[in-house]
């Protein structure tokens, strides 16, 4: 069975209920999902965040490590 792209889900169910969730997609589809909509309710609650705590929020609340890409020349 073919399931579609995070982001299509996303668009289409972002604030379904968890359990639905569950019951349409594989769970690892679903834990994207709520990791989205977490972070969305996160954007909406700091109007005035800037990307760089935004990006500090979602690095600290998933144990996300930022890589650094030097600049080439």
């Amino acid at each position: 069975m073919s399931y579609p792209n995070a982001i299509e889900v996303c668009r289409a169910d972002l604030f379904t209920k968890e359990i639905e969730l569950r019951d349409r997609y594989p769970g690892a589809l679903v834990d994207k999902v709520l990791r989205v909509r977490e972070m969305y309710n996160w954007f909406i609650a700091n109007p005035d965040g800037t990307d760089r705590e935004f990006v500090a929020e979602v690095c600290q609340r998933h144990g996300i490590t930022r890589v650094l890409i030097p600049n080439s020349r």
